[in-house]
């Protein structure tokens, strides 16, 4: 998953890791796919948000 506003914006940037993936990955028979973050650019704002209080429930049921 690409997210945050490099990974999700189109352009160059987007475009070269797209070709640099292919490349890097030729020689596999199924290469994971690249998918945009669904949470488009404030994905890792929001996943970060969520850590403490993922960290929290699973501390709970230890």
């Amino acid at each position: 998953m690409l997210g945050g506003g490099l990974g999700t914006g189109d352009g160059p940037l987007h475009t070269a890791l797209r070709e640099a993936y292919a490349h890097t990955t030729r020689t596999r028979p199924a290469p994971p796919p690249i998918h945009r973050a669904a949470l488009g650019p404030d994905a890792g704002l929001i996943g970060a948000g969520a850590l403490p209080a993922l960290r929290g429930l699973t501390a709970s049921f230890s």
